[in-house]
């Protein structure tokens, strides 16, 4: 009840806190703010009503549309908002066309065309503010491949150069720029000796302006304000001194096919991630992959969570089991619920928080799942030491969730608008690291030593070999090495749970087998397993209790059995966390002890009889013998 109360209030704060961080967003517009575009300071001229804020990394246009704002767009992006109901009015105020800019003062290298990029030898700058944005790459694209572009020649060329190491990212200093020509302008109006190239090949032009949810009402001539600044506008009109001829752009296309160039960026994250940085080759790239991964992470953990309940033969691992994917799920929801708010929420940084909640409790279950293994289904209480670690995640669990107030668990710039992506670790991060990296060492070792006597010895390296695995993941994670970094933590730590319980399973390490029981069961011997205290962990139908006196008078008589009565004899060994114990009945070996001994008797009683027949014979004969004898020597006397 009181956990309950206290989870639906902070829940409530966290909406509530959300909400003002949304309601502070009114009456303002986002703009991209740099040093080639000025857009923003002629808007607030413009709009003196409105407050200009620059436009944050990762936060996409419709975002800040749904949270009230009116936002800087491309016409790509106004259309299919006006469409589907995002904003109400489109004020296209300056086109930007896809150029190459070279400083003339640095190189002299020829530069025609899109193909002429690999030719040259010198760093080649891709200006776009956001890398993963696709109006710089679809504009390569529609040059290398006409209308159709697919992307795949874009990110193959930016891939060559990024081998090469000489493509720069997000910088205006290269020699050579791959920028919009209003940014070239900028450069040149700004004293650098800049030309502005239109590849030969052919490029794109886009129309960018406000897109808005209201009625927009601008002070002032906007159209004299862009020309001044060095834009040129819907119409063509701008500074002859700063950009090429109106007859070089005829190699430049107005974007027609909004639908194609939308479809085709749903896949700029992952193309860029992979073919240009030879980044996320392992793991998702983009939105709809991190997606598509989580359902199948998770049915992998609902069909092994299905499996090894199944397999399980005691009731505290089928617990402990149940606890480890309950714990997955629910880490894996509440990441997925995550990335579907924009960042800057308070309810983001605290789904952030909640995380360690799922991080803390995993090693937990392990540690009670390796206490337990050895103990009855009965159940006992758990021990005075697994209680105290209990209560230490517990505690850092509170720190890390009131980290606001502290800083202690993330070094966090809540006024930096890109606060999610830089931010430090406290001392707190730490503890929390070490404390379930020494419980998984602890309960790794307690399963080694309850399963020193198992008859498969060998099993025990592939269960050490991915606790080894996974804290050497945690700490390249934590230093940001690039191959642990740039995969999902989550669901690589889930992986390696699974992994690590299913090796232990079938090593032997987790008793699992539910074919025992039954085996137990319907044994016609009369045999059972029993604990320390004598309690019966596996028994058969027809076994019986044991007292604790005739057990000890049996375990010191074995090998030799103790006799309970004339028919049956008791039999008991010690095993690893108890005992086994059988009774022989010998009934039917005393059974037939007394038929022959029966047998014996009557064969006696014939021998007996037999041997006086013989006598009797003898005597008789001896008699017959001396009769004769005598009537001879009579009629010899006679003759």
């Amino acid at each position: 009840g009181i956990c309950r109360v206290a989870a639906w209030a902070m829940l409530c704060l966290v909406f509530f806190l959300g909400g003002c961080a949304r309601g502070q967003a009114q009456s303002t517009i986002v703009c991209h703010q740099g040093e080639t575009s000025s857009y923003g300071q002629i808007i607030a001229q413009a709009l003196p009503s409105y407050t200009v804020i620059a436009e944050q990394e990762g936060h996409s246009v419709f975002a800040y549309l749904q949270e009230g704002n009116e936002v800087e767009a491309f016409a790509v992006q106004a259309i299919p908002a006006l469409e589907h109901g995002l904003a109400g009015h489109w004020y296209p105020h300056y086109l930007a066309t896809v150029v190459i800019a070279v400083d003339r003062d640095i190189t002299d290298a020829r530069i025609d065309g899109w193909s002429d990029l690999t030719a040259a030898d010198d760093i080649i700058g891709y200006a776009d503010h956001n890398q993963y944005n696709p109006f710089l790459l679809s504009a390569i694209a529609y040059g290398l491949e006409g209308a159709g572009f697919t992307l795949k020649k874009a990110t193959g060329l930016l891939g060559q150069l990024h081998s090469e190491g000489r493509l720069a990212l997000q910088g205006f200093d290269a020699p050579i720029v791959i920028c919009y020509d209003y940014q070239a302008a900028a450069l040149l109006k700004g004293g650098r000796n800049i030309e502005i190239i239109i590849p030969s090949e052919g490029t794109l032009t886009y129309q960018r302006g406000l897109l808005s949810g209201t009625e927009l009402l601008f002070s002032g001539d906007i159209a004299s304000l862009l020309l001044a600044a060095g834009f040129r506008l819907p119409d063509g009109r701008c500074d002859a001194a700063l950009y090429p001829a109106r007859a070089d752009y005829k190699q430049a296309a107005l974007v027609a096919n909004h639908v194609h160039l939308n479809t085709v960026a749903q896949d700029v994250n992952h193309l860029f991630r992979r073919q240009v940085l030879h980044t996320r080759l392992y793991s998702s790239a983009n939105g709809r992959e991190h997606q598509f991964f989580v359902l199948l992470y998770m049915i992998l953990v609902v069909v092994w969570t299905a499996s090894a309940l199944h397999r399980a033969m005691q009731n505290d691992v089928r617990r402990a089991v149940l606890a480890t994917g309950v714990i997955l799920l629910g880490w894996i929801t509440l990441r997925l619920i995550k990335y579907q708010l924009a960042e800057a929420l308070v309810l983001n940084r605290y789904l952030w928080y909640g995380f360690y909640l799922f991080q803390l409790a995993l090693p937990l279950v392990l540690l009670w799942l390796a206490w337990v293994i050895d103990k009855p289904d009965a159940g006992a209480k758990p021990a005075t030491w697994l209680r105290l670690m209990s209560a230490i995640n517990g505690l850092l669990m509170a720190l890390v969730l009131t980290n606001d107030l502290h800083n202690w668990a993330f070094r966090l710039d809540l006024s930096n608008p890109n606060w999610s992506h830089e931010y430090g670790y406290g001392i707190v991060f730490f503890s929390v690291t070490a404390a379930w990296s020494i419980q998984l060492i602890i309960a790794v070792t307690i399963l080694i030593i309850k399963s020193r006597q198992a008859p498969r010895k060998g099993g025990l390296v592939l269960p050490l070999l991915f606790s080894a695995l996974l804290i050497l993941y945690a700490i390249g994670y934590i230093m940001r090495v690039p191959l642990a970094w740039d995969s999902d933590y989550t669901m690589v730590v889930g992986l390696f749970a699974l992994l690590f319980m299913e090796v232990c399973m079938r090593s032997g390490v987790l008793p699992v087998n539910t074919k025992y029981a039954r085996l137990f069961n319907h044994s016609p011997l009369n045999m059972q397993i029993i604990d320390g205290a004598g309690r019966p962990a596996l028994a058969s139908a027809t076994a019986a209790q044991v007292d604790g006196a005739a057990l000890q008078s049996a375990l010191k008589s074995y090998p030799q059995p103790l006799e309970q009565d004339e028919n049956t004899l008791l039999f008991a060994t010690g095993i690893t966390g108890g005992y086994a114990l059988w009774r022989e009945d010998i009934s039917s070996i005393n059974q037939l002890h007394a038929q022959i001994g029966e047998s014996v008797r009557k064969l006696k009683l014939a021998n007996a009889l037999l041997a006086e027949e013989e006598r009797i014979k003898r005597d008789l004969d001896e008699e017959t013998a001396h009769i004769q004898l005598m009537t001879q020597l009579e009629q010899e006397i006679a003759g």
